[in-house]
């Protein structure tokens, strides 16, 4: 029967698996998620213009990580005045280990427009109680090329 002797390298191969099993199962528990979600703006000119509003066209991408159905509604974070979201007013019902995309346009009436802006999407799923949070910049024309139009 033999002996098994640790030296030092032993030891430290050993404390550095364990301190990577450790931080693997801090990231694991802190930010995997059930679900994710990610915004692109979709192809084509940044911003779109009427005579009554701007509007932006967005790409919602939505991923259902679960082995069950989930439910997921969007809104727009304590948005400034004006600002509105369409295309997503209503919860999308995900199947389970699924994929949906969905057009979401935002717009702002002109006289509501003060230029470029950040806004936040508020992401929220159930069941799992899961909410992520994606920022948007609202993009538009030069706003004092607005108001000597007027």
């Amino acid at each position: 029967m033999t002996d098994c002797k640790w030296n030092a390298s032993g030891y430290a191969y050993l404390a550095l698996g364990l301190l990577g099993l450790t931080v693997l199962g801090v990231t694991a528990f802190f930010r995997a998620k059930p679900m994710h979600a990610e915004i692109s703006r979709m192809l084509g000119p940044s911003f779109y213009m009427d005579e009554a509003v701007v509007r932006n066209h967005f790409q919602l991408r939505m991923v259902n990580k679960r082995n069950q159905p989930m439910t997921i509604t969007v809104q727009l974070q304590d948005p400034p005045a004006g600002y509105l979201m369409t295309g997503l007013t209503d919860a999308v019902s995900m199947p389970a280990l699924k994929e949906v995309a969905r057009p979401l346009v935002i717009v702002v009436p002109k006289e509501s427009y003060t230029g470029p802006v950040k806004l936040s999407l508020r992401i929220h799923g159930d069941p799992g109680n899961t909410t992520v949070v994606q920022d948007v910049e609202f993009l538009g024309p030069n706003p004092q090329m607005l108001r000597t139009n007027e």
